[in-house]
C-alpha cells in the first residue's frame, strides 16, 4: 500500500518530544496492566489513570459512509496527538474489556519482554514467536552442555 505524500506531511508534523513522552507513558501503563492481568494481581490505579486520560481525548461518533449507511468512528479532541495515541489506547481498551483474559500471556523466554494474545484453539501457546522459542531453547541447550562439560572429570591415561 502506498502512502500519499499529503499524509506523510501531516504525520511528520505530529511527531514531537511531548508526543514521544506520552507514547512511552501509555506503553508503560499498558505493560503494567498486562503484567497485572497475567500475574492475576489487582490492577495498578496509576496505570489505569494514564490509560483513561488517553481514552478521554476520543469520543465515538457516526459518519455517513455511502447513501443511507452509517458507520461508527472515533474522533479526537486533540488533533495533533490524538491521532497517534487514541488507536493505541483503544486497542488496550478492547484487549482488557472484550478479549478472553486467559489468552493474554507473557512470553516464556526469560530474555523477552513481550506479551501476546494467544489465538490457538487450546490457548496454550507459550512463546511470542517461533524465533523467540528457538532462541530460548538454544540458550537452555547451551547452558546444559556447558554445565555437563564442567562436571565431566578429566581422566588422564598414562602410556608406558
Amino acid at each position: 500500500m502506498l502512502v500519499e505524500p499529503r499524509f506523510i506531511a501531516c504525520y511528520s508534523l505530529l511527531w514531537s518530544l511531548p508526543l514521544l513522552e506520552r507514547i512511552k507513558g501509555i506503553r508503560a501503563a499498558i505493560r503494567t496492566l498486562c503484567t497485572n492481568q497475567v500475574e492475576q494481581q489487582p490492577f495498578d490505579r496509576e496505570a489505569l489513570l494514564t490509560l483513561n486520560a488517553i481514552l478521554a481525548i476520543g469520543y465515538p461518533a457516526l459518519e455517513v459512509a455511502s447513501g443511507q449507511e452509517m458507520v461508527p468512528v472515533y474522533r479526537t479532541r486533540e488533533a495533533d496527538q490524538g491521532a497517534v495515541l487514541l488507536p493505541i489506547a483503544l486497542s488496550a481498551f478492547h484487549l482488557f474489556t472484550q478479549a478472553e483474559r486467559h489468552r493474554l500471556h507473557k512470553c516464556k523466554n526469560d530474555r523477552c519482554i513481550l506479551f501476546f494474545y494467544d489465538t490457538t484453539k487450546s490457548a496454550t501457546r507459550q512463546w511470542c514467536s517461533l524465533d523467540c522459542m528457538n532462541r530460548a531453547r538454544s540458550l537452555r541447550h547451551y547452558r546444559h552442555i556447558k554445565k555437563e562439560r564442567a562436571f565431566t572429570p578429566l581422566i588422564l591415561i598414562r602410556v608406558l
